[in-house]
């Protein structure tokens, strides 16, 4: 059967955050791929343009856009481009130079006929402007994000219990788009690879918990119980200041990424349990993947994107409130082997419905429903995408 057509556009660039360079291992699997953008093809194919490219595959059936590419048309601070967060923060291995093209190329994308997709997985969807949902609605046919069965709708009062400012008009934003565009909407998230797997047994493993990560509310208030029994380790000022040192020394060399992240990863495989929230926003982050995949259990607050995703509690994780977390402990010594069975279990869960297989077969059969004009919407229940 003949393979789907794919453009994807996008920029390359290697940062601390995996789940920020996903759409090429996403897509290449099931679509014939190609890629463009500053760091995928040379400097003559840049200032040819996008057309010239597109001309010379002689077309695609379907054109993907990173939000790399969605929202920098227009914006003054974009010609600054060398002292952008990006270049700041991440490894780029190209001339920066070459961010010059970017203009022109969203430019030729919004002149494209043909089907347009926005893959928004990892944006900050609770602080979306109205321009930003301007350009959703006008320059692409279907975004690929969360929608309300995995990030529902929460009160202004539930955010508001955060430790980062929320402005609730923006996050309303995202929301109303949810609503009103629900077909428009294919609900993919993040997602580990096989070969990330940690089968060691969590009898073994020096560090009773691990609490890492964004300074969210549950988190602190769990990290705060564990260190007061002084079942947390604790990372000693010394080392705390030299890691501080080489993040702002060498965080945009590749070396020092691969270190940072081997070092985040474990502290998973390191822990018998780890504690993770997904913030009173209940947005899913890929920690909640990422801790089962090296064998940790997973103990989190129970909310609906967890339990849509498929978790369940004393199966293949505990829902606990933060406040709890200690009685949570003392259960987990007196039963050992249960802690061990679940830790197993969700280890297993994550294989069979959360990689990077999974989630590539579902894309593919988006990609079709989309091609065959049949795609009415999607939805997260029992840990599987619905198509409607």
């Amino acid at each position: 059967m003949k393979r789907i057509k794919v453009l994807l556009i996008d920029q390359y660039h290697y940062w601390t955050n995996p789940a920020n360079y996903t759409s090429p291992h996403l897509l290449d699997p099931i679509v014939d791929l190609k890629i463009f953008g500053p760091g995928f093809v040379n400097e003559e194919d840049l200032k040819k343009g996008l057309k010239k490219f597109i001309d010379k595959n002689k077309g695609f059936d379907v054109y993907i856009s990173t939000a790399n590419f969605s929202f920098r048309k227009s914006k003054k601070d974009w010609d600054n481009f060398r002292n952008s967060y990006l270049v700041k923060t991440a490894y780029i291995p190209y001339n920066v130079n070459h961010f010059k093209y970017i203009e022109k190329i969203e430019e030729e994308f919004e002149l494209l006929s043909g089907l347009k997709v926005v893959f928004f997985m990892n944006q900050d969807l609770y602080n979306l402007t109205n321009s930003h949902i301007s350009v959703l609605e006008k320059k692409y046919d279907y975004v690929v994000a969360p929608n309300q069965s995995i990030y529902p709708k929460k009160s202004y009062e539930s955010l508001s219990a955060e430790t980062f400012p929320i402005d609730y008009s923006k996050y309303q934003n995202w929301h109303s788009f949810c609503s009103k565009y629900s077909k428009r909407i294919f609900p993919l998230t993040h997602f580990t690879f096989k070969d990330e797997f940690d089968y060691s047994s969590i009898y073994n493993r020096k560090n009773n918990w691990t609490v890492i990560g964004a300074e969210y509310i549950s988190r602190v208030i769990a990290k705060k119980k564990l260190t007061e029994k002084k079942l947390l380790r604790q990372e000693s000022k010394l080392y705390k200041l030299f890691f501080n040192f080489l993040d702002k020394r060498f965080l945009t060399k590749r070396t020092f990424l691969d270190f940072k992240k081997k070092s985040f990863f474990n502290s998973f495989k390191d822990s018998k349990y780890c504690y993770t929230c997904i913030s009173k926003l209940e947005f899913p982050l890929n920690k909640i993947f990422e801790i089962p995949t090296y064998g940790s259990l997973l103990v989190m607050p129970e909310n609906l994107t967890v339990k849509n995703l498929g978790f369940k509690s004393m199966k293949n994780c505990i829902f606990t409130n933060p406040e709890d977390i200690i009685q949570v402990n003392d259960w987990l010594v007196r039963n050992q082997e249960k802690a061990s069975q679940i830790a197993n279990e969700g280890r297993n869960f994550v294989l069979n419905n959360h990689t990077l297989e999974s989630r590539s077969a579902d894309l593919l059969k988006f990609l079709k429903k989309i091609l065959n004009k049949t795609y009415k919407g999607a939805y997260w229940q029992n840990g599987k995408i619905t198509f409607k």
